[in-house]
């Protein structure tokens, strides 16, 4: 599902999602539950960046790891969403080059680039969305987003055809 928490600047909606994140880590019913979070800013965002920031908490990623550290974590947690090998063939390189990370020299990176930018977008778009789908299913996300009203276009994008997969 989706919750839309609006309203005036400093009316208490960060304050309401650290409540909710502290709920959460005290409940030992909702252990299982994972939080990710990402903000959006006024200014020098990249395409989206709200994203990567989620993904990079997903993955585990930390800002000093390697190229080659980065593709292995996000690898190993793909690996473990999607145990078909189609499946991972299918969303692994979509989510390296979403990630910013360097094609590797493999059949599916060289199916990446021939394709147009409206295909690359939506192939990616709906591998970011197998992700969060496959990893729900494992166990239940709580996805934060912060400051939308800041938020680029093609992540407005992303953000829309995501709401749309959800029931």
């Amino acid at each position: 599902g989706v919750a839309l928490v609006t309203g005036e600047a400093g009316i208490g909606k960060s304050r309401l999602t650290s409540e909710l994140k502290q709920w959460i880590g005290r409940d030992p019913a909702l252990e299982r539950v994972r939080v990710l979070e990402g903000g959006c800013v006024a200014y020098g965002q990249s395409a989206y960046d709200v994203f990567i920031q989620v993904l990079q908490g997903f993955f585990g990623l930390q800002f000093d790891d390697s190229n080659e550290t980065r593709r292995n974590k996000i690898r190993a947690r793909i690996s473990e969403l999607f145990p078909a090998p189609r499946a991972q063939i299918e969303t692994l390189p979509f989510i390296e080059l979403f990630m910013g990370l360097p094609q590797s020299e493999n059949d599916a990176a060289a199916r990446i680039r021939h394709l147009e930018p409206v295909q690359l977008r939506q192939q990616t778009f709906l591998a970011v969305r197998d992700l969060f789908v496959h990893a729900a299913r494992l166990t239940p996300l709580v996805v934060i987003l912060e400051d939308l009203h800041w938020v680029d276009k093609t992540s407005l994008d992303l953000l829309l055809f995501l709401v749309n997969a959800t029931e």
